[in-house]
């Protein structure tokens, strides 16, 4: 088991979450990408580790897609996962992906969006030797308080059968599987 303590207690014994640095607003309830990060402080047996959260950014594309492709269970797309189909992710989702550092490194990430209706969380990674932090939870907390935000009442995620872990992890942060729901896609043509 891993010995975090996460938060402005860490060191105490009690693990609690940093509250997050409030974001300038612009005219739509979502933070811009320069807005500032959301510190956090986790301590472990043999040394105490911080790390931030920030809206992602196209700049982040290098180091995100590395981390997506270091994970497993994370199915990449060539077309919607190439730098242009994430470009048009962040301009049509803008505020709503974010990425965790540790000293400037990338150690997670997530996509976040909506259609008017749902939201729906893509690629929530956090490096191996990071996890067990409350990296993906936090990560998850600030894409639903965006969607929120926006009138987004609920939010889907989409997990494969063979992830066990990344349903393990869902089900601890509170997400339920619908089992009444059969995922079907087809392409577009485009």
């Amino acid at each position: 088991m891993n010995n975090l303590v996460c938060g402005p207690q860490a060191g105490r014994g009690r693990r609690t979450r940093r509250k997050p640095v409030a974001h300038r607003q612009a005219r739509l309830p979502v933070p811009t990408a320069r807005a500032a990060a959301a510190p956090y402080l986790c301590k472990s047996v043999d040394k105490i580790m911080k790390f931030t959260i920030r809206p992602m950014t196209l700049r982040d594309y290098p180091a995100v897609v590395a981390l997506w492709r270091g994970v497993p269970g994370i199915g990449l797309d060539e077309d919607c996962d190439s730098p242009a189909g994430i470009a048009r992710y962040l301009k049509r989702n803008p505020g709503l992906s974010f990425v965790a550092c540790d000293q400037g490194e990338i150690v997670g990430a997530v996509l976040s969006g909506h259609d008017g209706r749902r939201g729906y969380l893509h690629h929530l990674t956090v490096a191996n030797e990071y996890r067990k932090a409350g990296i993906g939870r936090a990560l998850t907390t600030h894409c639903l308080k965006q969607l929120g935000k926006l009138g987004v009442p609920k939010c889907n995620i989409f997990v494969f059968r063979s992830n066990a872990n990344g349903q393990a992890f869902w089900k601890r942060i509170g997400w339920n599987l619908r089992s009444d729901l059969a995922l079907m896609q087809r392409k577009t043509g485009h």
